[in-house]
């Protein structure tokens, strides 16, 4: 009997400490006084900053997905650039929608074709250049290796990064200015 009491009294002290304990407090005895030690419960930050992109994206809007995602979010215009397309050669072709009476040309006739690709500058900057090849000669040849180092494709489009889609880790870049301009 002695031995379920003491167990029952042990338990119960375990217990009123587990209780105390929660509350941030830890019960210690020394001699006939009563010591209360308190524990930091400083609490460290945790809340994630938002990203850039997340601001954006929580501003609402459309978005069209294909070779890159389209994004239209309040008046301006966004691409999401995989990183697949960095120094991809892309054909890309003008053609009018409509046309006025008179004009001399149809609508959905091709106006310009050219060729671009996206190329990574840095972190935080894209540049969209024009691929444009004028001379030619047989690879191999010297001389084909000297205009490969002596011709640079001009920039058409220097664009900022304002993020990368987590998901995805495409970039984020504002191209209204560009389409626009």
């Amino acid at each position: 009997m002695r031995k379920i009491l003491m167990m029952a009294t042990y338990i119960l002290f375990t217990l009123q400490c587990v209780g105390v304990y929660a509350g941030g407090e830890l019960p210690l005895e020394y001699g006939n006084k009563n010591l209360v030690v308190h524990e930091d419960t400083v609490k460290k930050d945790t809340v994630k900053k938002a990203t850039a992109y997340e601001k954006l994206l929580k501003d609402g809007g459309s978005e069209c997905e294909g070779m890159f995602t389209i994004r239209h979010i309040k008046d301006d215009w966004y691409f999401e650039v995989p990183d697949s397309l960095l120094g991809r050669l892309l054909l890309v072709v003008t053609r009018f929608k409509a046309v006025p009476q008179g004009f001399k040309m149809l609508s959905g006739e091709e106006v310009n074709r050219s060729v671009v690709y996206w190329e990574q500058h840095n972190d935080k900057t894209l540049f969209l250049r024009e691929y444009v090849q004028s001379q030619f000669a047989r690879p191999g040849d010297k001389i084909a290796e000297a205009l490969k180092q002596s011709t640079v494709d001009p920039v058409i489009g220097k664009f900022d990064v304002i993020g990368r889609n987590p998901e995805t880790r495409a970039q984020l870049v504002n191209v209204s200015k560009f389409l626009f301009k």
